[in-house]
């Protein structure tokens, strides 16, 4: 399966890769909101996590995600990302629309076959 890249923002304005933004293990359970059609999260949505009293951080896609060729081996790479980032569940996914709520369940899934919450 081709490695694709996915961008990390956080509600606090930081973005990075998951290793950039994540030096230390996450001490309390985040949210993860999966981008739009457009492959981002709206600015409305930043604005809502940036209220929320817990870590917020939004999947954007990235401009080689067009090399995952199926919805599952999608969600197999956010998942990566979000367990580099957060390596047990429970887990707290949000899709930011029809797109992104597709992209979350398929994760959602995928996660469940691994065991997770």
């Amino acid at each position: 399966m081709p490695c694709c890249r996915y961008i990390l923002r956080h509600s606090a304005g930081r973005s990075g890769t998951p290793r950039q933004m994540l030096a230390a293990p996450l001490t309390r359970i985040p949210l993860w909101l999966v981008h739009n059609e457009r492959g981002d999260i709206g600015a409305s949505l930043k604005d809502l996590a940036a209220t929320l009293p817990l870590p917020v951080y939004g999947l954007a896609m990235g401009a080689d995600a067009d090399r995952c060729t199926s919805l599952p081996a999608l969600a197999e790479q956010y998942c990566a990302a979000v367990r580099a980032a957060q390596p047990t569940g429970p887990y707290l996914l949000l899709g930011c629309s029809v797109a992104g709520s597709t992209i979350a369940h398929a994760m959602a899934c995928c996660l469940e076959a691994a065991g997770e919450r």
